[in-house]
């Protein structure tokens, strides 16, 4: 047989030791594309030697020689904010490829192009393509030295990304601007990646005597290009605020300074000289280090350019408690992995009460750390980005003989329903309710799983009213890059929940976002996700389905799925309780009560219980008031609202937009016989014995817009 050739990849981009977040997380990159891809590196060799490069490595200005686009499959462009990606931003605009977007707003950049270059009516023509009259206005004002230029408005982006065949992003943030500006052009989001770095408490004590740093003392730390934006005096103002109820710390500032912000100065002015110290830029591994050594990492960004931190990511790998900026992608991190502080009058007052908590608290920074670790691992692994990488660049190419061809799917392996028990159950060992939940719904749940399309690592799956039963079987065997989890709870709570199996270790981290599925929009763009699951809980929904039900109509992409399961009102087993005077739903009852180990509901706890807990379950730190809320996992039930027959199933799907590929009715609860004479008169009176049994299972395909919100079938 004929062997399939690997991928040629084209990568324009700055490799590392160039002084850029963008050129480490290019070279950290690399040696796993290039185990799924042959990559050929394109670097300005102005900013560094080739020759210190490595191998494949060549002079972007050699890339015609070398064949020019038609040598490749496909050429992939790294692009950030900041001028050492002046020759990839115009050599992507010469030869359109895919755009590895580090930072949406590229205005420093394109201000390098133009501004520094004395091109002033390039500008003008950037500023009134993206800000129109105004812009061009204020921009003519620039040019004599008036005012400075609008980069936090102005992100003059639309040039290169309209040129583009496709853009990779590193958050849903940045996904959705791109999405909502109407460009026109594909774009995918796959997480930046980290390598796995443990930190046990030895390797602490090392780090810090290394580094000549105190053994016993709190260090609390930033990390990278020391600039304004960074928050930095908001981080010494609330170190000011909390030093006197903070046990004896220092604050590292790991980076390079930058040339206009005089941060010594504040520091003398809040007398800080004591607490502060101060390391200029160093190596990767010298950086590695102290992140090792610092037990509370701030990690702050306002404004921000739609970036995603690098140094962030090697925070959270670490396992250390971070405090972030309530923005942008950093908002999106699970909420029980780092802790938000919201950038308005409260900042400086939450940043104060989360150092005076983290410090008190060893314990509550260790369950944040551990968290954040099974996050990343789960979710951020560079052999992770660089197989969704791969497949995705494998969809961009537009050779001739792959027009019309399906787009490559990953295999995924068969697993038989005794093997499937097994792996189920032994991911809740350690909790006999899951187990028995797990057992009485078996049926249903393999039923169910065999009619999940199977997707692609660049596609997305979620899974609503995620218990984490079903959900490892999908994330190990369907192919999504990415299955998520949605449940009811606080609007804006993202809550990572990590799963081990008791017998081979394996784990699993998902992303649970917390929402009202009747009343809230969705968290997710427009043409988010391939295929949505809705199984057993559109009859808990007592209020407004349809709202549901358009909402998953938005977030899906054009003809992706929904699979849906819910109990069949017009089952056999009702028709025969209202024989006998019963009531024929499955869930008709009112739930009581019940208070937590013991404890009668709604009894507030001492912060010192309430400590306790928190180290003992893991911690959500709110992001808008200064408060704590237990992360749990688990289900606490919910009865009944209202249950549906076939019929009215396939109409609510018609009137949101969808057409229905497959609908059964399945026995997954015990089969009841039917009295013969009893059978023969509901079929002569027009009952569907095909749609007689206790669950409803049907799988639709988005068809288009959903046609009518209050169907007068199921609204007064």
């Amino acid at each position: 047989m004929p062997q399939i050739q690997p991928m040629r990849i084209a990568f324009f981009t700055p490799l590392a030791p160039v002084n850029s977040g963008t050129a480490d997380y290019a070279s950290e990159l690399l040696p796993y594309l290039r185990q799924r891809a042959e990559v050929d590196v394109f670097i300005d060799p102005a900013q560094q030697p080739v020759a210190e490069a490595g191998a494949h490595v060549y002079p972007y200005q050699d890339f015609e020689k070398r064949g020019g686009p038609q040598r490749y499959d496909v050429l992939l462009y790294a692009i950030a904010n900041n001028p050492f990606h002046l020759f990839a931003y115009r050599m992507a605009l010469r030869h359109p490829g895919v755009v590895l977007l580090h930072d949406f707003n590229l205005h420093h950049l394109l201000a390098h192009v133009t501004i520094v270059e004395n091109d002033w009516e390039e500008y003008f023509r950037l500023v009134e393509e993206e800000g129109g009259a105004a812009a061009l206005e204020r921009a003519r004002l620039v040019q004599q030295a008036i005012t400075g230029p609008d980069y936090d408005n102005l992100n003059l982006n639309r040039r290169l990304l309209r040129a583009s065949r496709g853009v990779i992003v590193h958050s849903d943030y940045v996904k959705g601007l791109i999405e909502n500006a109407g460009l026109g052009v594909p774009v995918r989001m796959i997480r930046h990646g980290v390598k796995r770095i443990e930190a046990p408490p030895e390797a602490v004590a090392e780090a810090r005597r290394r580094l000549g740093l105190p053994a016993d003392e709190l260090l609390i730390g930033s990390f990278g290009f020391v600039k304004p934006y960074k928050r930095i005096s908001s981080c010494l103002k609330a170190l000011s605020d909390a030093r006197r109820e903070l046990p004896p710390f220092h604050y590292l500032l790991v980076g390079e300074k930058h040339p206009d912000y005089p941060v010594q100065d504040e520091i003398e002015r809040l007398g800080l000289q004591q607490y502060v110290l101060r390391t200029g830029r160093v190596d990767l591994d010298t950086f590695w280090d102290y992140i090792f050594a610092t037990d509370i990492c701030l990690n702050l960004r306002y404004p921000t350019a739609g970036e995603t931190s690098g140094s962030l990511l090697r925070e959270m790998a670490a396992g250390k408690a971070i405090v972030v900026s309530n923005v942008g992608a950093f908002g999106e991190w699970p909420d029980n992995c780092v802790a938000k502080a919201d950038i308005d009058a409260n900042e400086i007052p939450q940043l104060t009460s989360y150092l005076k908590l983290l410090g008190a608290h060893p314990s509550i920074r260790e369950q944040m750390g551990r968290n954040a670790q099974a996050f990343v691992r789960a979710h951020c692994s560079w052999e992770r980005a660089a197989d969704a990488m791969v497949d995705l660049l494998a969809e961009s190419v537009e050779a001739p003989h792959a027009r019309g061809a399906s787009p490559p799917v990953r295999a995924v392996l068969p697993l038989e329903r005794p093997a499937m028990e097994h792996f189920i159950l032994n991911f809740w060992t350690h909790r006999p309710d899951a187990q028995d939940y797990a057992r009485a719904h078996m049926e249903r749940i393999a039923e169910s799983l065999a009619w999940v399309p199977r997707g692609r690592p660049a596609e997305r799956l979620l899974e609503m009213g995620c218990y984490l039963q079903m959900t490892p079987v999908l994330a190990k065997y369907y192919g999504y890059g990415e299955v998520r989890g949605a449940y009811a709870g606080e609007r804006g709570r993202m809550d990572a929940c990590e799963i081990v199996h008791a017998h081979n270790g394996e784990h699993y981290c998902f992303a649970i976002d917390k929402f009202d599925a009747e009343r809230d929009p969705f968290p997710y763009p427009n043409n988010t996700f391939r295929t949505v699951l809705c199984c057993e809980l559109i009859e808990h929904l007592a209020h407004d389905p349809m709202h549901m039900l358009f909402e998953i109509n938005r977030i899906l992409l054009p003809e992706g799925f929904l699979l849906l399961s819910t109990p069949n009102t017009a089952c056999w087993k009702s028709v025969l309780a209202i024989t006998r005077g019963d009531h024929p739903n499955f869930f008709p009852a009112f739930l009581r009560p019940t208070g937590e180990n013991g404890r009668p509901v709604n009894e507030d706890y001492t912060p010192q219980e309430f400590a306790t807990l928190l180290a003992e379950a893991g911690v959500y730190l709110s992001t808008a008031k200064d408060r704590l809320l237990l992360c749990q996992q688990g289900d606490t039930g919910g009865r009944h609202a209202r249950e549906y027959t076939p019929k009215e199933t396939q109409l609510l799907l018609t009137y949101a937009g969808f057409e229905v590929v497959r609908l059964e009715t399945r026995d997954f609860y015990g089969a009841q016989p039917v009295p013969e004479e009893l059978r023969r008169a509901l079929v002569s009176a027009g009952y569907d014995e095909s749609w007689s049994r206790d669950t409803i299972l049907v799988l639709a395909r988005k068809a288009g817009p959903p046609r009518e919100r209050y169907p007068r079938e199921f609204y007064a």
